[in-house]
């Protein structure tokens, strides 16, 4: 593991997906109420092109750390579990 590279903590991680719950909400919302399928297809759909975004702008030994160290596995299953929880989303589907 690189020495530099800081691990996110709990926290910053519960932080970082409650703004992207925010930030992302309106457009599930309005995908799962225009496309046909599976609801939780199309919240891990969002939640791996968030995914996709932050590893764009890391240094493919950053990603390596990222990985190794279950990062982007937690934040991918904090988002989708967030995204199913929020309220709005769930009043959507119904």
């Amino acid at each position: 593991m690189n020495p530099v590279t800081i691990t996110p903590s709990q926290d910053l991680l519960n932080d970082f997906a409650a703004q992207c719950v925010d930030l992302n909400k309106q457009a599930i919302i309005h995908a799962l109420q225009t496309m046909p399928g599976d609801p939780i297809y199309i919240i891990e759909s969002f939640v791996f092109s968030i995914i996709k975004a932050l590893m764009e702008r890391k240094s493919k030994l950053d990603i390596l750390d990222d990985i190794g160290g279950g990062v982007f596995y937690k934040l991918a299953s904090l988002l989708i579990e967030l995204f199913q929880k929020d309220e709005d989303i769930i009043r959507c589907r119904n």
